[in-house]
């Protein structure tokens, strides 16, 4: 994400390569330990240094597996639906959770508990503003790049009802022994942080990811070391058979969460105003960084680029706050390179926007049979659990009035569901499941039906039940 810049060790912030410890650790006085964590493109034989791990993950797990390298390659390669249809079909709200997992040293240099929950609080105003593009900084956009602000339809939360279906206020503290968890290391898959992920290991398990979005708070290592990344994604198309399932996520630097309040504050230079979870969620929903991590080369001449054809190509990561126009061997006219996205490394205060097509890949993925579509279907863990006893076959119907997409969503795999049928006024049935047993959630695409009211009928073994819906 970014790229912090240390004058005396050539240190760089978000997935960069940087060589950070002395400057860093004088900076932020944790505990003796430097705070700078992005981790995904940090590793030996890149030529840039990396702020977030995404790279080196990616590269990594493409040696290990052809799968993974054709997920990703596919990922990259798909070309954006319309960004203005993707847009009007997609209004969702994501069910986030924090594992914050320091020692008593580290949680305190944050102001405790309190702290961790100013930092959460500022950090989801910042990426709810920054996807739906009403962050106050946007206006700052140069005026060559404004008509490419892109606005997502994808929203995030925190979760109030846990796994077992008691109440949570959106995140976990776990105290843990470890100083820190290293990027590669022995627990787990051994790529990105796993062993912060698995509580045998004194960090934090995974809560469901069908129904989550985890992120792990922690110090990040290499090798016992303060590394410089200060974020890392991974997605579920990286997951399989060398990466389970629980391990899908975003793990963050403690010192590169949430937006900075007070001028001591504990953050890593240039990651102090929630930026570094803006640039990992993107990665997460399908984003690359905007200069191909290929080392210089550009589209036309073998280059990877980002797959996104509204951001201009680059050859390298950007850094510090640039002045516009920028210029490199790959945009050596009109209005230079977009270093101002959030998929670049430069400072969190000069990072501004994703385009309408990034956009749209992101807001792609949660549409049905895509891989983040299942976070969408669990509205109720946003919301403290009822205190009187569930239902068993509870369910929600959203949303309603409906534009687009009906979703039918169980909180438990019903048993005795037989088949859900939509009828119009006059008693037509004009769309059915007629096998609707074995999951928890359908959907119906309404877009081809008539303004009007409409009835769903669900149909169970001993009753059936009926809804009003309102198509517009």
């Amino acid at each position: 994400m970014l790229s912090t810049e240390n004058k005396d060790n050539n240190v760089t912030w978000h997935c960069v390569n940087i060589p950070i410890f002395g400057r860093m650790f004088k900076y932020i006085h944790i505990g003796g330990l430097a705070v700078l964590f992005f981790f995904f493109s940090t590793v030996q034989g890149f030529g840039q240094a990396s702020k977030c791990g995404f790279a080196h993950v990616v590269t990594a797990l493409s040696e290990q597996s052809t799968e993974v390298e054709d997920a990703i390659s596919s990922v990259r390669e798909e070309k954006p639906r319309a960004a203005a249809k993707v847009s009007a079909s997609v209004n969702v709200t994501v069910p986030v959770v924090f594992h914050i997992v320091l020692t008593q040293t580290q949680l305190n240099s944050i102001g405790g508990i309190p702290g961790v929950e100013r930092r959460l609080d500022s950090q989801m105003k910042v990426i709810n503003m920054d996807f739906a593009a009403q962050n106050p900084d946007i206006s700052s956009v140069p005026d060559g790049f404004k008509p490419y602000i892109g606005a997502s339809g994808i929203q995030f939360g925190l979760a109030h009802t846990a796994p077992d279906g008691s109440a949570t206020l959106g995140y976990e503290v776990i105290i843990t022994s470890k100083t820190g968890f290293d990027s590669d290391g022995s627990y787990g898959s051994g790529f990105g942080f796993s062993g912060a992920k698995y509580s045998a290991n004194a960090g934090a398990d995974a809560w469901d990811p069908e129904s989550y979005l985890n992120i792990w708070i922690v110090n990040p290592m290499d090798n016992g070391r303060q590394t410089d990344i200060v974020g890392l994604a991974v997605p579920p198309y990286l997951t399989g058979s060398s990466v389970p399932r629980e391990e899908e996520g975003v793990t963050l630097h403690y010192a590169a969460f949430g937006k900075r309040v007070a001028l001591n504050d504990i953050y890593v230079k240039g990651s102090d105003q929630g930026r570094t979870l803006t640039h990992e969620l993107g990665h997460y929903f399908g984003l690359f960084h905007i200069w191909g991590d290929d080392d210089g080369y550009c589209p036309n001449n073998g280059g990877k680029d980002d797959g996104i054809s509204d951001t201009p190509p680059q050859g390298y990561p950007s850094s510090g706050c640039p002045t516009y126009p920028k210029y490199d061997n790959c945009s050596p006219t009109g209005n230079g390179i977009m270093f101002m996205n959030y998929m670049d490394y430069v400072f969190d205060q000069c990072a501004l926007l994703f385009t309408q097509e990034q956009v749209a890949r992101m807001d792609g993925k949660t549409v049905f049979g895509e891989y983040a579509f299942s976070l969408s279907q669990h509205p109720w863990l946003l919301s403290y659990p009822d205190p009187t006893t569930t239902p068993v076959n509870s369910y929600v119907m959203y949303p309603n009035p409906v534009d687009h997409l009906l979703n039918i969503t169980f909180r438990f795999v019903p048993t005795d569901l037989r088949t859900i049928r939509i009828h119009d006024l006059s008693g037509r049935m004009v769309a059915a499941i007629e096998d609707a047993t074995g999951t928890a959630y359908h959907s119906f695409n309404t877009g081809n039906l008539h303004a009007g009211m409409y009835f769903v009928v669900l149909e169970f073994s001993d009753r059936q039940e009926v809804k009003k819906l309102i198509v517009r």
